[in-house]
């Protein structure tokens, strides 16, 4: 299985860094970590270079509406930047839940002190808050009782801590992984003034068309409508 280190020192090699029986030096590899997690870290905003969206499970509790959501959080795990969806289990019963936005949740007037099961869901990502990097969920209802709550998220791909942990991504990440990285690097080592070669550019480019092709999905149709249902937006999954 790959590292990166492998990853590193392969993509030293694509963009001409280093030759190809040669080492890179100690400072080089940990310079090149830190641009791998940095292209890491800029891939996962965009959706379609993400391998999957993650479902997870927490408890909530009765009478509490707010939870923390983020590393060392009430719910301790990565932060995700959206929850696409979300159900709360009941025994052997799930009820779907409807996401809404910030906006919507701040409409429900009685927010603060209606208490039933949870059939809507917001959260706030709380993007200026470095400090900590949690966002907030807020349920409505206020849970009546203990619930389990299941959300499908949109996460950042993990960054690598180390140079030698085995990289648990799909193989077709590896290309991509390479020739970007190698892209990156590129004018670090050569300069602003010369030019990227073609070959270089090209696999860059097909490997990362390859990712989006693999982890793309059908978009659905999503309209406001009025209905006398709810608030809540029209779903074309659903019909309502």
């Amino acid at each position: 299985m790959s590292t990166p280190n492998d990853i590193i020192i392969e993509a030293m090699r694509q963009c001409g860094a280093v030759a190809i029986d040669e080492a890179p030096s100690a400072s080089e590899i940990n310079s090149g970590l830190f641009s791998l997690n940095a292209m890491l870290g800029s891939w996962s905003a965009q959706s379609t270079l993400v391998r999957g969206n993650i479902f997870e499970t927490f408890p909530i509790t009765s009478n509490i509406y707010t939870y923390t959501i983020g590393v060392g959080a009430t719910f301790n795990t990565s932060k995700p930047f959206e929850i696409l969806s979300a159900n709360v289990q009941d025994g052997d019963v799930n009820y779907q839940m409807d996401v809404i936005d910030m906006q919507t949740y701040y409409g429900l007037m009685d927010r603060e002190f209606s208490v039933d099961r949870p059939c809507y869901l917001a959260y706030d990502p709380t993007p200026a808050q470095q400090v900590n990097n949690r966002g907030t969920i807020y349920l409505y209802y206020i849970p009546d009782k203990a619930y389990t709550l299941t959300i499908e998220s949109h996460k950042p791909l993990t960054s690598f801590s180390t140079l030698y942990e085995d990289i648990t991504l799909e193989p077709h990440y590896m290309r991509a992984l390479v020739f970007n990285l190698a892209l990156e690097l590129f004018y670090k080592y050569h300069g602003i003034e010369t030019q990227v070669p073609a070959l270089l550019m090209k696999n860059a480019e097909d490997s990362l068309s390859v990712l989006r092709q693999n982890n793309s999905s059908k978009h659905l149709c999503r309209v406001d409508i009025v209905s006398s249902r709810s608030t809540r937006q029209y779903d074309y999954r659903i019909g309502y």
